[in-house]
């Protein structure tokens, strides 16, 4: 399975969620956007089940989109 940004609910600038599983993700606000999403906090939700991602496959998708919060607000 193919995981998108577009999947995704940014709740805010360091928590998303992943609207299918519901899955969310929180990181850390850092003073250099680089580090944004270097550690997350995740509940699954229901990550892995049936046919749903796994949370591997999401974690790469919620780091990109702490990135770009990051950068926005770096802006």
């Amino acid at each position: 399975m193919v995981v998108k940004p577009s999947d995704f609910e940014i709740l805010s600038p360091t928590k998303v969620r992943h609207t299918a599983t519901g899955a969310v993700f929180t990181t850390y606000t850092y003073a250099e956007p680089h580090d944004a999403g270097s550690s997350m906090t995740v509940s699954a939700g229901r990550a892995g089940e049936g046919n749903l991602p796994m949370l591997d496959e999401l974690k790469p998708v919620a780091w990109q989109l702490f990135q770009e919060q990051a950068k926005k607000a770096d802006k």
